[in-house]
């Protein structure tokens, strides 16, 4: 009787990991995900940052080093794309001042929906700049703003703890 129950409680102890490894709910492979995520990716951009997601017109807005994308929400299909760089003297000056070239671009990080029109604001060489922009047609700029104390002066994030 003791190597009986000796061995069912083996077998239920083997079962049970089984089970347990290929049921848990925890875990999604990678080939799970390959076969039901949609991606994005646009040749030569890098440093994507921000989203907003206007669900009322089925898209959503990606920013990125010297770009802004419109998407499709559910399939990421490129509607748009405009490029906002910042001005060779200003990435210049940034140089001179002692920042490296790469770090002395535009970074979008604020992306920001009112009504219909769009606030971007980017860092824009350690000078940060925002724009007002029409949502169905991004590279329509129809004011500047000064992006001092809205947007931050370098795409890096510092967190403290």
């Amino acid at each position: 009787m003791a190597a009986t129950s000796h061995l069912y409680l083996l077998m239920i102890f083997h079962c049970s990991r089984f089970l347990y490894a290929s049921h848990d709910f925890r875990f999604i492979s990678r080939r799970d995900l390959e076969t039901s995520v949609t991606s994005f990716f646009h040749h030569g951009t890098v440093s994507y940052s921000e989203m907003l997601f206007d669900i009322s017109r089925n898209e959503v807005l990606v920013s990125a080093k010297d770009a802004i994308f419109r998407l499709t929400l559910n399939e990421l299909y490129l509607l748009e794309k405009t490029t906002w760089s910042a001005s060779k003297e200003n990435v210049s000056q940034c140089v001179t001042k002692g920042q490296s070239e790469d770090l002395c671009q535009n970074y979008i990080q604020i992306l920001q929906k009112k009504g219909n029109k769009l606030l971007a604001c980017g860092t824009h060489a350690f000078q940060p700049q925002c724009t007002w922009r029409k949502m169905e047609n991004l590279s329509h700029v129809t004011e500047w703003v000064n992006g001092i104390a809205k947007c931050p002066y370098s795409h890096c994030r510092i967190i403290q703890v």
